[in-house]
């Protein structure tokens, strides 16, 4: 798995996982928003 992470804005991350294919061959992806500091996200 492989991911991402932004900062949206102070204090507020996002982060995204990239979860493979579908067999339709759409990508899945999961992500979440993280408040707090960059270690913490």
């Amino acid at each position: 798995m492989t991911g991402t992470m932004r900062k949206r804005r102070r204090s507020v991350w996002e982060i995204t996982v990239s979860r493979g294919k579908h067999d339709t061959g759409v990508r899945r992806r999961r992500s979440r928003t993280v408040y707090g500091t960059e270690s913490q996200a």
